[in-house]
């Protein structure tokens, strides 16, 4: 099956015809920014109202991430656009605040003042050692407990990022 994420939802195709889902299926949004599998073979999905999950029979809004929040006016802090579920079930997203890190039912949000190289984030991707690599707008940050960055002054031709692969 090909699955894609589209504006108006997410769609499968079996190689013979399509399924499409939307918000009367549990989708948080039918705008949707990313998806990704994770290692139990569920896929997420960041949408323009926070993330859904699908465990290959139903949709569900993630609910741990409804703190995030915080008023009608900033839904934009609740749009995800890159997601990454690791091995051990600590999820990383990104969306107009920075990067966000949830652990169970523990949130939190790293920022350019925690060392972050911009709150735009185009790409997230893991190191296999545990860390996390990624491109944004300006320079390239790799999270290990810390954060450290590559950018132009390092060797970079431009500082945005658009996307990468390890």
């Amino acid at each position: 099956k090909l699955w894609f994420a589209t504006l108006g939802g997410v769609s499968v195709y079996d190689g013979r015809e399509f399924r499409n889902y939307g918000e009367g299926d549990g989708l948080g949004n039918s705008l949707i920014h990313s998806l990704h599998p994770d290692p139990q073979g569920r896929l997420w999905f960041g949408t323009e109202n926070g993330v859904s999950l699908y465990d290959s029979s139903r949709f569900a809004r993630f609910a741990p991430l409804e703190m995030l929040r915080s008023s009608a006016r900033d839904n934009l802090y609740y749009a995800f656009a890159e997601i990454y579920r690791a091995a051990d079930g600590v999820l990383w997203l990104s969306n107009a605040r920075g990067l966000v890190h949830c652990a169970g039912q523990v949130i939190s949000v790293f920022t350019p003042q925690d060392g972050l190289a911009s709150k735009i984030i185009n790409a997230l991707h893991p190191d296999g050692d545990g860390g996390l690599w990624l491109a944004t707008d300006n320079g390239l940050s790799h999270y290990d407990r810390t954060f450290s960055t590559l950018n132009a002054q390092d060797g970079l031709p431009d500082p945005f990022i658009y996307a990468m692969d390890v």
